[in-house]
């Protein structure tokens, strides 16, 4: 018999997975760049430390909250004085921006009283002109006698209307300055340019006074609560400082603003003052023209059958229209010129309607009666015409 096969298949136990053992060596190299990184961090503070410490030897360092309130008091103290040269900058330049508006204002006024003065020169000479006119009018009237003016009754009411006449345009006369001694008026003209105020001291400059005087003050114990109440007296100057820059700052804007403006009235003022310039005697006619209506009623008031019939009447008249075409002389050379429309087309910018009326034998819309001549200066109407106007046909 065959001997049995044995089975050398036998079970054997499983063997345990085994642990990888951790990298000890990989943890020890983090550990050590941590430590360098710190080791380096706490290097370089301590550098920053003693960088502080050699250019700031009098703050103590190794107290915190003595060295905080010292920085801050060091870095208020460079704000207080960096915000006093903007001060004086920003002073400086408002300064010097106000004396460029005051010079302005200078050229404004001088525009304006350089006009002043040349109307003033205008009206004069057109008034040298005419008082010799009335006043050889008054002489030869007075010239005169009674006996002659108690031949007519009217002769002699005209003949005082045109003294008075006379009487009132000298009046005026001298207001204008005619006759009057040139260098008295002048002198009671002038008026002195009041002074330009001085700015007052600006909390910069007694700022800086302060900080120059810091330098000298006692020195008293440094403890917390001393530099505190320091920081505060610094931080309340630096915002009484920043107060003042923007105000300085507010005042220069406002300035400049004016400055444009002012330059902007003075472009339109002098176009406006030469367009003025050619009638500058304008008001002063305006307000003489009544004493020429005065005369030329007083001269219609005598008829040719008077002058005929009384030789008072005749030199009265003789005497009027002398004066008159004179006046009208004057009045041509300084582009004065009268507005009688009659027969023409309403102008409504030279004449004044006082009403219309029916005109069977007049245009529409024409001039069919002259109540008072006008006058125009140029192109420029002192007076308009009083009229009547033809009626448009119902």
């Amino acid at each position: 018999m065959s001997e049995p096969v044995q089975n050398n298949d036998e079970v054997k136990p499983a063997e345990p997975t085994p642990v990888v053992p951790t990298d000890q060596n990989a943890v020890t190299d983090e550990e050590e760049a941590m430590k360098r990184q710190h080791a380096e961090e706490e290097a370089a503070a301590q550098r920053d430390l003693d960088e502080l410490r050699r250019l700031m030897p009098e703050i103590d360092f190794d107290n915190e909250a003595i060295s905080t309130l010292k920085l801050e008091i060091t870095t208020t103290e460079a704000s207080i004085s960096l915000t006093t040269e903007m001060i004086k900058s920003s002073t400086q330049m408002r300064d010097s921006l106000q004396k460029k508006f005051d010079a302005k204002q200078n050229v404004l006024k001088d525009l304006e009283d350089g006009f002043k003065k040349r109307q003033k020169e205008a009206v004069k000479t057109f008034g040298e002109e005419l008082a010799p006119i009335f006043k050889e009018l008054k002489e030869q009237v007075q010239s005169i006698t009674a006996d002659e003016r108690a031949t007519s009754t009217q002769a002699a009411k005209i003949l005082t209307s045109v003294e008075k006449t006379c009487d009132l345009v000298n009046e005026e006369l001298k207001k204008a300055g005619v006759g009057v001694d040139a260098a008295a008026k002048s002198t009671q003209d002038q008026a002195l340019k009041p002074a330009t105020p001085e700015q007052p001291a600006s909390a910069a400059t007694e700022a800086a006074a302060t900080t120059d005087s810091a330098t000298t003050t006692t020195v008293v114990e440094e403890t917390e609560e001393t530099l505190s109440a320091k920081l505060a007296e610094l931080q309340a100057k630096l915002q009484s400082l920043s107060k003042e820059q923007r105000q300085i700052n507010g005042e220069r804007q406002i300035l400049e603003q004016k400055i444009v403006e002012t330059e902007k009235t003075i472009k339109t003022r002098e176009q406006h003052l030469q367009k003025q310039e050619p009638y500058a005697i304008g008001k002063f006619v305006q307000e003489f023209l009544p004493s020429v209506d005065a005369t030329e009623k007083n001269l219609s008031l005598i008829s040719d059958q008077q002058r005929t019939d009384f030789p008072v009447m005749d030199k009265a008249s003789t005497f009027l229209r002398c004066g008159l075409v004179k006046l009208r002389d004057t009045f041509n050379k300084h582009g004065i010129t009268e507005v009688n429309p009659l027969k023409e087309a309403f102008d409504e910018k030279k004449h004044q309607s006082l009403g219309v009326t029916p005109a069977p034998n007049a245009e529409p819309g024409t001039v069919v009666a002259v109540s008072s001549k006008g006058y125009m200066l140029k192109d420029h109407p002192l007076r308009p015409a009083k009229v009547l106007v033809a009626q448009e046909p119902t």
